[in-house]
């Protein structure tokens, strides 16, 4: 005579069903998260390039005099339109202002931008889409031409 299995109840097997989506999950959360944390590693040791090998590693002497903090360039205004275009136009003449202010739209403590000043919001296509750069760094062009 065999033995008779036991069914499992309605019960159990939902608990199961989901304790094996929260593992999958859990698990999927665990590999992006590794994943940013990889890339984000690769992307700060990424090197600066230049015009050529020889200043490939160099920082740029008008970066160095002026002490910025944040040494990458501003995206050109040309990419942009309107108030976009005039404001990051602001910050690549004056980044010496732009790099002494604290980004109050708090993209310094996010992890997804890790910013360093306002300037950094103009070194890619943040400011372009925050209303709170944009406005800072209106204020800021007006304030030193009003000096």
């Amino acid at each position: 005579m065999g033995r008779k299995k036991k069914k499992k109840s309605t019960e159990t097997k939902q608990a199961e069903k989901k304790t094996n989506l929260l593992l999958g999950v859990a698990g999927a959360v665990f590999v992006v998260m590794i994943a940013y944390v990889v890339l984000q590693g690769a992307s700060e040791k990424a090197p600066i390039t230049g015009q050529n090998a020889a200043s490939d590693t160099a920082i740029p002497n008008k970066v160095v005099k002026a002490g910025l903090i944040e040494i990458r360039p501003v995206l050109p205004a040309s990419r942009f339109r309107g108030r976009v275009a005039q404001i990051y136009g602001y910050a690549s003449k004056i980044p010496e202002v732009f790099d002494k202010l604290y980004c109050y739209c708090r993209c310094k403590e996010n992890p997804r931008f890790r910013h360093k000043t306002l300037l950094t919001c103009y070194t890619d296509e943040h400011a372009a889409n925050c209303g709170i750069c944009l406005d800072e760094g209106s204020a800021a062009w007006e304030m030193t031409q009003d000096g």
